[in-house]
């Protein structure tokens, strides 16, 4: 696949352009910070850069409006102060800080010079936001100003604004530059907040003035008071409403979030009254966000969290449990006072387990141990062993999570509090070689046995870490030696009979009988009740020619198997290997009796083909002689078997579409002319079934139809394409490139389509 050919921002010398030009080209391509570099050097000898300078900050405050705007606009003054767009942006960015006296400074300046007219009417605002009885008449600013400002300084005051002044709204309207319908809707605003501080019932009617005003603030502002107006009347449903969107809409001041809190609390407190507690959670719930600081509050949202969540476990809903727990334990983290997290920590962590979500599950355990008390505190509440117990949880949550790394880290860390501690320097072994730090862990390892030399688990895992670097002989005489100083310790005897075996089977695949059946035979001494021993052995007897023995054994095999299936399975196939009929059918009988047997005739048949029909291995070289021409497949008493059992699956189970699949599957690797009459019924039963379809492309190649084969897999391409399935509809064009490369029925014959093939189509 060609690779893609990325740009990247590489800085270069740009040859004959000095600093003032390669500003200029910074200025124009709107890389501001880039043009303030080059020329803030020049600026101080070069008036005209100077003036570009004062541009390049003042324009970088508008495009990143962020709390470094009020430098940049003072950067831009200080460079020109007769500008009067610097002068009026930065008095409205301190304006916007509360800087009202600096604001009013630079909104002079900004009348002086003749700049913008909105300036006029933002210099009376600061006056009033700084003194509320500031004499506006005798302040330089248009009568239209002043008339326009005089109801508002009304309500600063504290009494009822006169808006029955001659003219006001459109005095109103030319002084903020509003059409006079926005006019008329801020007064009518002004009428509303005088009738909610008299206490009069219209100012409900009067603030739900559907009209536009001139800007979002004021919208938000007449909503917040309607909000007022309607909880003065007793609705505060309605109320907490308005609230809500006001507080969305970005109108957040305290006053808002004071009214906010005091409404949650009492609404929340009804629903508990009358029994809704899904109704409170809820609610709660869908208010978490809000950054109330009110302690009563927050300890009700906590109770209303843990009791909902507990009702939502005890259900089985452990995601929902764990939504409400993570709420609680975020309030709970806002405040000393309302209490300890870690009850929540720890509900939390189970609820994360029962969903296997193993990283969050790790976080919360160690969210908990966090909590635990300092060396010598006095707080008992959680025993040692308890919290041993919630390390070991860690280190198991990080290790289906796949981060080792995370568990090592949490017990070194544990280690150093306690360096005597053999369990903890177990569990950090684990953990390193989970992290594939094997020298690590063996070393660590070391250390456990050089303090307690018959240290059982530690014994295992040095037989463990020798076994995976290869070291068979060294870790079966670690584990002999170990049972041999315990010889009632039953883990240790247990392990030790599970490298015997390991090794064994290893030996067997290897052609090395005479070495397999010694540990075979110490192996089933040590564990005579496990049914892989006299199996295994029975394999070698079969090597070695000793008929009657292995039958022996592989009756034994049987007997302890009980109902095991895999083990009927394992003495099935040793005795298709052997093309031991009479013993088949027997076995087949026995399998029959076990369990329904729908499943199994199909694993039987297939195991039977299979393995009667696979070439002796040849090897396999990219550069050599290729292959031998596999030879026509021949039919005989055992591929009748195999046929008939899985005739006897199908029929009791006509129409799974999936094992259709599955045989189909097995099939193709060695006989894909019977895995073609498999396929063909799946296709009527389901034509339109797309693993059905692309299954039979592959067999339809197989079988050297390669030409049918591509036609089918491009109409699979168009019908994916057209109902939007790109990821199926490249898989099925690659495949009908590939149908005629030599290595095509290599690597289908390997069974392409195992279960995670299937759940992909």
């Amino acid at each position: 696949m060609p690779k893609t050919h990325k740009q990247n921002h590489i800085p270069v010398k740009q040859i004959g352009l000095d600093a003032r030009q390669l500003g200029l080209r910074a200025f124009q391509g709107g890389r501001f910070d880039e043009a303030i570099t080059h020329w803030s050097p020049l600026a101080p000898q070069d008036m005209a850069v100077g003036a570009a300078l004062a541009e390049a900050y003042f324009r970088r405050a508008l495009k990143t409006p962020t709390k470094n705007a009020g430098a940049d606009l003072g950067q831009a003054v200080a460079l020109a102060p007769n500008e009067p767009r610097y002068q009026y942006h930065l008095g409205m960015q301190l304006h916007r800080t509360g800087a009202l006296a600096e604001a009013i400074t630079h909104y002079q300046a900004t009348i002086e010079q003749r700049g913008p007219h909105g300036a006029a009417l933002l210099l009376a605002l600061a006056h009033l936001e700084l003194d509320p009885q500031v004499d506006l008449a005798a302040m330089v600013v248009a009568p239209d100003i002043s008339a326009a400002l005089t109801p508002t300084q009304a309500l600063l005051r504290g009494t009822p604004p006169d808006t029955s002044v001659p003219n006001l709204a459109a005095r109103v309207q030319r002084t903020t530059s509003s059409n006079a319908s926005e006019a008329e809707a801020l007064l009518r605003l002004w009428q509303g907040l005088d009738q909610i501080a008299t206490g009069d019932a219209a100012a409900a009617e009067t603030l739900a003035d559907p009209r536009s005003l001139a800007n979002p603030t004021l919208i938000a502002i007449r909503r917040s008071y309607q909000g007022v107006a309607r909880a003065q009347s007793g609705d505060l449903v309605d109320a907490f409403g308005l609230w809500q969107k006001t507080y969305a809409s970005g109108g957040r001041t305290a006053a808002l979030l004071d009214n906010l809190a005091a409404a949650l609390q009492v609404r929340l407190g009804a629903l508990l009254d009358t029994g809704d507690n899904a109704d409170a959670a809820t609610l709660a719930y869908e208010t978490r966000e809000l950054p109330i600081n009110n302690a009563a509050l927050n300890e009700l949202r906590i109770q209303v969290f843990d009791d909902a969540a507990h009702t939502a476990a005890s259900s089985g809903d452990w995601a929902r449990a764990a939504q409400l727990w993570e709420s609680a334990r975020a309030l709970v983290g806002t405040a000393n006072s309302l209490g300890s997290p870690r009850p929540l920590w720890h509900n939390l962590a189970l609820a994360y387990e029962a969903q296997e979500q193993w990283l969050p599950a790790a976080e919360a355990w160690r969210g908990m141990l966090r909590t635990a008390p300092r060396r010598g505190s006095s707080d008992t509440t959680i025993s040692a062993v308890q919290w041993a117990w919630v390390r070991a949880r860690v280190i198991e949550c990080y290790k289906h999570a796949g981060r080792p790394d995370e568990a090592v880290t949490v017990f070194r860390q544990m280690i150093k509090v306690e360096p005597d501690n053999l369990e903890l320097r177990l569990q950090l072994a684990d953990a390193l070689a989970a992290n594939d730090q094997a020298q690590a862990a063996a070393n660590e390892i070391q250390r456990i046995l050089k303090i307690d030399p018959s240290h059982a688990e530690a014994q295992i895992r040095h037989a463990e870490l020798l076994q995976a670097r290869g070291y068979w002989l060294d870790a079966e005489n670690a584990l002999r030696t170990a049972v041999q100083q315990q010889p009632e310790h039953e883990n240790l005897r247990r392990r030790f009979s599970r490298l015997l075996l390991d090794h064994a089977e290893r030996s067997i695949d290897m052609g090395s009988g005479n070495v397999a059946e010694p540990l075979l035979r110490e192996g089933m001494a040590l564990d005579p009740e496990n049914a892989q021993f006299p199996l295994q052995l029975a394999r070698v007897c079969f090597n070695l020619r000793r008929d009657d023995e292995a039958k022996k054994l592989l009756e034994q095999a049987l007997e302890l198997a009980g109902g095991d299936l895999q083990v009927h399975l394992d003495v099935f196939l040793c005795w298709v290997i052997e093309e031991n009929m009479t013993e088949v059918r027997a076995l087949i009988s026995r399998i029959e009796e076990l369990a329904p047997p729908t499943a199994f005739y199909a694993q039987l048949g297939t195991l039977t083909i299979v393995e009667i029909s696979s070439p002796p291995p040849q090897p396999f070289s990219l550069f050599g002689r290729p292959p031998a021409k596999p030879q026509p497949p021949v039919d005989n008493e055992w591929t009748a078997l195999g046929q008939e059992l899985i005739a006897r699956a199908l029929a009791q189970q006509p129409e799974d579409i999936r094992l259709y699949i599955l045989i189909t599957s097995e099939l193709m690797k060695v006989r894909a002319d019977l895995a073609q009459s498999i396929i063909d019924t799946a296709a009527r039963l389901a034509p339109e079934d797309t693993s059905v379809l692309i299954t039979r492309s592959i067999v339809l190649a197989l079988n050297n139809q390669k030409r049918e084969a591509k036609e089918q897999l491009r109409k699979i391409g168009i019908l994916a394409r057209k109902s939007g399935n790109r990821a199926l509809a490249a898989r099925v064009d690659a495949m009908r490139r590939e149908i005629d490369s030599p290595f095509f029925h290599f690597a289908m014959q390997m069974g392409p389509l195992d279960d995670d093939e299937l759940d992909y189509l």
